[in-house]
């Protein structure tokens, strides 16, 4: 036999649409703006008013009065339904962060940022989500699915995204190094010429590349010419090339954190001040602020403990060029 269900019902659709009504006319205080604010006709406003009024017995606002203004028992079942929505609000964040409704996660990482931090990163947003999709591409291919919303969120380094739109969260930033076979001679780099003059031929980064980007920005700014004979896109490859004695190139200190023991180079300061290239997290559409503070954290306690064991002993000057917001 089918149970009865009562009107009174608040899960109910039809009951629940007739009290967003009424709360909205009273919250606005007139039947017109509530009609606009609802995208609905004044009539409709009305008879939900007046089927609320029926059930109850009472009216609920006394309508002589402009603005419209509730009765004492309009009041009166305002501030029950405002208790209840509180509660009920109370009640499903309560659930939430007791891990039984968790949300999925979708996270984009730049490939430099992947490969030393994408396990870390996991275990601290673990308990946050009820599960956790990352996607590892350049910088455009992530922001690219943060605008389509493809992503929740997305560690970049990029500075082309910038505004009020994107909003990016700054996490830490660090200055190209220069980077050597360990049996190179030089120990010292007063100037560009010193490495000119060495003879070790230069390893470019693919123009396609941020760094390749932020490189050949720095070098037409300062009318450098390193004529190279080989190229790559790829960070690791150019380490292994370095480690190899096939050359020297410029370097983001992160990408050393996990590109294999560092007995095989050289790290040296530039003779000039270099251009920093700052790691951002962006998640225009992302409002849980715990998610958001969780990852900038757990990164940026990262690069501190992977700066002091990795870099610290071969370059101790490096770990003060890394800034952390």
């Amino acid at each position: 036999m089918k149970k009865h269900q009562s009107n009174w019902d608040l899960c109910s659709s039809v009951m629940a649409r007739h009290v967003t009504v009424f709360m909205c006319a009273a919250k606005v205080g007139s039947f017109s703006l509530a009609a606009e604010t609802l995208s609905v006709t004044q009539p409709s406003v009305s008879l939900s008013v007046k089927f609320l009024e029926d059930k109850l017995g009472f009216d609920l606002f006394e309508r002589s009065t402009r603005p419209l203004r509730l009765t004492p028992e309009g009041s009166a079942v305002m501030e029950l339904l405002q208790r209840y929505r509180m509660e009920f609000s109370e009640l499903l964040q309560r659930i939430r962060s007791d891990n039984f409704i968790r949300p999925i996660l979708r996270i984009g990482l730049i490939e430099s940022i992947a490969d030393f931090a994408a396990a870390s990163l996991v275990k601290s947003l673990k308990p946050l989500c009820g599960q956790l999709r990352l996607k590892v591409a350049t910088s455009e291919t992530l922001m690219a699915q943060i605008s389509n919303r493809g992503l929740d969120a997305a560690i970049i380094s990029s500075e082309l995204y910038s505004g009020e739109y994107f909003d990016p969260e700054p996490i830490f930033s660090s200055p190209l190094v220069l980077m050597l076979p360990i049996d190179s001679p030089i120990e010292v780099i007063d100037s560009w010429a010193t490495l000119l003059r060495a003879g070790i031929p230069f390893i470019h980064h693919s123009k396609i590349t941020a760094d390749g980007i932020a490189i050949q920005r720095f070098t037409d700014r300062f009318s450098l010419n390193f004529p190279y004979m080989l190229e790559a896109d790829n960070n690791r490859a150019i380490f292994q090339m370095i480690s190899a004695g096939l050359g020297w190139s410029f370097f983001q200190p992160w990408s050393l954190f996990e590109s294999g023991p560092l007995t095989t180079v050289k790290i040296l300061k530039a003779p000039v001040a270099m251009p920093s290239r700052k790691v951002q997290l962006v998640c225009p559409h992302l409002s849980d602020r715990t998610i958001r503070e969780t990852i900038k954290k757990s990164l940026s306690s990262l690069v501190v403990q992977k700066s002091e064991t990795r870099l610290s002993p071969l370059a101790p000057w490096l770990c003060r060029e890394i800034k952390i917001y």
